[in-house]
């Protein structure tokens, strides 16, 4: 393996890993925000049509 194929395996690598951090600090701050999601009436149905 040449030293550039190397680089580039790592770089791919740790571009992989940030953007997977980066899913996941989205997904944990939009938690909290299911508390705002309410739960619906007791009569609440969804619509015949779609």
């Amino acid at each position: 393996m040449s030293l550039e194929q190397l680089v580039n395996t790592q770089a791919a690598i740790l571009s992989y890993a940030d953007c997977f951090r980066f899913v996941g600090v989205v997904f944990l701050c939009s938690l909290p925000l299911l508390l705002f999601l309410g739960k619906g009436g007791a009569g609440a149905k969804a619509p015949i049509g779609h």
